[in-house]
């Protein structure tokens, strides 16, 4: 049996500020939920530095583990498929839904993989289609009832007792990096990182206002033709950001 250590820990910090000790380490993540804790918002996750990362494009795919990584042909989910059976846990009682486990993003493009469709967008920002990272510990947090917890499965191990003891020096691994963080001084959640130097930020349309106006209503036109009965019509807006991603983060939360 795979069973996940799971943990209480005391701290001071919201989830917020605990991820601002976390942000800039190895593909940091920070599942912040925003909405009602009686509902969907109840749980908040933070986790860096995985033990495997995969990554696609089509069917050329590379997996990231132990400072080395290897290239393979294979479909993303298939592969993925086979890395969740390896990596499992068994079923067991935890205050928290997750205790490690697989963050990351499935692109629209991926579809192309599962049936044929046209593609005549042109790919100019060349991104992975598939971007996952497979987490052996993690914080999380109960903004309901206001307790926060590490978790950690103890993979890539996988026979005991080197699972059980990898687990547990890792749970005391993110103990210990909280506990020193608590020591530093941490921002408010509600604090207004530094104005960006320069002013105001320019940003940039790959549409004009009547090319946007122009597919608005060549959209309407085929609803009324019955030939389809919804559009999702998008705009990419960009900007040189003066600022680190996190702090543009912090602004919008």
């Amino acid at each position: 049996m795979r069973h996940p250590l799971v943990e209480e820990v005391a701290t001071p910090l919201s989830p917020a500020q605990a991820f601002g000790l976390f942000h800039e380490r190895p593909f940091s993540f920070f599942l912040d939920s925003g909405m009602d804790p009686q509902r969907l918002g109840r749980y908040s996750f933070i986790g860096s530095d995985p033990f495997l990362v995969l990554r696609s494009r089509g069917s050329r795919v590379s997996l990231l583990g132990g400072g080395e990584e290897a290239a393979v042909h294979d479909s993303p989910f298939d592969l993925l498929s086979r890395l969740l059976d390896t990596y499992q846990l068994s079923p067991s009682q935890s205050p928290v839904p997750l205790c490690g486990g697989v963050v990351g993003y499935f692109s629209y493009d991926l579809g192309r993989l599962l049936e044929r469709l046209p593609a005549t967008a042109r790919d100019d920002l060349q991104l992975p289609e598939c971007y996952l990272g497979f987490y052996d510990a993690l914080f999380a947090f109960d903004n309901l009832d206001g307790k926060a917890y590490v978790a950690s499965s103890g993979f890539p191990a996988l026979e005991e007792p080197e699972r059980t003891e990898r687990a547990r020096s890792r749970l005391e691994e993110l103990k210990a990096m909280l506990v020193a963080g608590v020591s530093r001084f941490v921002p408010p959640d509600d604090a207004q990182p530094p104005a960006p130097p320069g002013g105001r930020v320019a940003l940039t349309s790959n549409f004009t206002r009547q090319e946007y106006l122009r597919a608005v209503q060549r959209v309407r036109e085929y609803i009324i033709a019955g030939d389809i009965f919804q559009a999702n019509l998008s705009q990419r807006f960009v900007a040189d950001l003066p600022v680190a991603p996190y702090e543009l983060y912090r602004r919008l939360r």
